[in-house]
């Protein structure tokens, strides 16, 4: 009984965490396009400057599937493979990505956001899947390595010498983000039992305080350090001072996820839990919602506080719409309907000549994942050149057609 409330406590912790993250997530994404407003660009980095790392850091540990003790040993028997279930679920999310990023396209070109059309370039937040797919595709193997967590803190900031590693493929994110989801999918089920078990005034004391300073911290970086939105798309470095950029927004992010876990309390918080249950259809379905926002309330027509305010409330009714069972069953069904269509499940585990043959074609996908950035530098480069968000509202617009933080 003890073991099964533990279960069910650790569960609520992290929907509870993806839930707040989600809210984030969509909230910023109203914001976005107004951040030539006062004020509103700081606020804006400040969600930015760590969330999309924090996100990754829950998605590793949910990748691992430690919600129980006897999944700890399905996991270790099976870490030599992929399960059928696995490559399943992995075809679901390359699925998910296509549909989701062409959904993306046509929404943006039909509400006036841009014309851009590439499943090279993932268009505004879709990068994310394609990273997780990179993710969920390596990271078995990848935590063989001796010293892999500090190694892949090391290749996230080598990178940044490669000016070929931008948008595409979500390949700069997809290698910068990557300790963080390391992090999560190493991070042992027994810190976090222990953690929640001492649950006190304390310990939400101290997660408020690291918090807390953390965001101040951001502030700064923000304001002094010239934190902008081409620093959290780890694009290629410009010079040393873009390393040392990168060093803050990895500062930042680590102890954000530091205060979050301290702060986040193990009870379940209704709303916070289930949205964070349905994060996913939230996450693919909201972001056309803040185009027809961005018609309805033009730039110049608003104030920075009723922005604020309008923004927080189309949130709160997107979160509520899109968590919905309906809409998270018929998207799910969807999804599930096309991945049949490519691939179905014959046994519950794949015979191993078979298995053999998946993981060779992954490999050499993802081989052509990473070397195909370098092919397509010839034909049409990503454009860096283009001036921070804050400075114009056309040059905001004009980038995130292509790319979003």
């Amino acid at each position: 009984m003890i073991r099964v409330q533990d279960s069910l406590s650790r569960i609520a912790y992290w929907d509870n965490i993806k839930g707040f993250l989600i809210v984030l997530v969509v909230w910023a994404h109203y914001l976005w396009a107004y951040s030539a407003l006062p004020g509103i660009y700081t606020l804006i980095m400040l969600v930015y400057a760590w969330h999309m790392p924090a996100f990754a850091f829950v998605s590793g540990y949910f990748s691992h599937r430690r919600t129980s003790p006897e999944s700890k040993m399905i996991t270790e028997n099976a870490a030599r493979h992929f399960s059928s279930h696995e490559v399943k679920s992995l075809v679901k999310l390359c699925v998910t990505y296509i549909v989701f990023n062409s959904g993306m396209v046509v929404a943006g070109c039909l509400l006036g956001q841009g014309t851009h059309l590439s499943l090279i370039e993932p268009a505004w937040s879709s990068w994310y899947l394609l990273s997780l797919i990179s993710w969920r595709l390596t990271v078995r193997y990848a935590v063989k390595v001796p010293f892999v967590l500090p190694a892949s803190v090391a290749v996230a900031f080598l990178i940044g010498f490669w000016s070929d590693v931008n948008n595409s493929f979500a390949l700069a994110r997809t290698i910068c983000f990557y300790p963080f989801f390391l992090a999560g999918y190493l991070l042992p089920t027994e810190k976090i039992t222990h953690l929640l078990s001492q649950r006190n005034g304390k310990r939400y004391i101290l997660g408020s305080f690291i918090f807390s300073i953390t965001l101040l911290f951001a502030v700064l970086c923000i304001r002094y350090a010239t934190f902008s939105q081409w620093n959290v798309m780890m694009i290629p470095y410009h010079g040393i001072w873009s390393i040392v950029q990168r060093g803050f927004m990895f500062i930042v992010s680590t102890a954000a996820i530091t205060g979050l876990l301290f702060l986040t309390p193990n009870r379940t918080i209704p709303l916070l839990n289930h949205w964070g249950r349905n994060s996913l259809s939230i996450y693919i379905l909201h972001r056309p919602v803040t185009f027809i926002f961005l018609v309805l309330v033009p730039v110049n027509s608003i104030s920075p506080l009723n922005l604020i305010i309008l923004s927080t409330i189309a949130t709160l009714v997107t979160m509520l719409v899109f968590s919905t069972k309906e809409v998270s069953e018929w998207l799910n069904s969807l999804l599930n309907t096309i991945t049949k269509i490519i691939y179905s499940e014959e046994n519950d585990c794949i015979p191993q000549p078979k298995r053999y043959r998946l993981r060779l074609m992954m490999l050499v996908i993802f081989l052509i994942v990473l070397t195909l950035p370098i092919v397509q530098k010839g034909h049409r480069k990503y454009r860096y050149s283009q001036p921070p968000i804050s400075v114009t509202m056309s040059a905001s617009v004009t980038s995130s057609t292509q790319a979003e933080p």
